[in-house]
């Protein structure tokens, strides 16, 4: 999905992961594609930003291989 010029705002990516590599390389792209990108390193990271405001994220990426991260984005969310 790539940024359409035609938006005023660029669309939200969260990226969820719990290797830092992975979220460099995420964030490097998409910055790169004009969308706005968050970064979390774990499901509760995620959730820590996605609860006060309810924003708009236009796609989620979540890849976290530790069973209590992933129970936790995947019950919340």
């Amino acid at each position: 999905m790539a940024h359409d010029p035609r938006y005023e705002t660029p669309e939200t990516v969260l990226v969820v992961d719990d290797q830092a590599v992975v979220l460099d390389v995420c964030l490097t792209v998409l910055l790169r594609e004009g969308f706005h990108v968050v970064v979390a390193a774990s499901g509760l990271q995620a959730l820590i930003f996605l609860r006060p405001h309810r924003p708009p994220v236009a796609l989620a990426l979540v890849r976290i291989s530790r069973p209590a991260g992933a129970r936790c984005g995947l019950q919340e969310l």
